[in-house]
């Protein structure tokens, strides 16, 4: 079996913190991602 082929779209990023595909977040998931990745920007100034 052939492995997955990598999303060519643009949007199909995949989320650093929970490696799911940014398109298949629910809208409490990308809330949460969002807050998260927030909170690692600010820790790293």
């Amino acid at each position: 079996m052939m492995p997955q082929p990598i999303p060519s779209d643009a949007n199909e990023q995949i989320c650093p913190l929970c490696n799911r595909l940014i398109s298949k977040h629910t809208p409490e998931q990308m809330l949460e991602c969002s807050k998260k990745l927030q909170d690692v920007k600010s820790e790293d100034v």
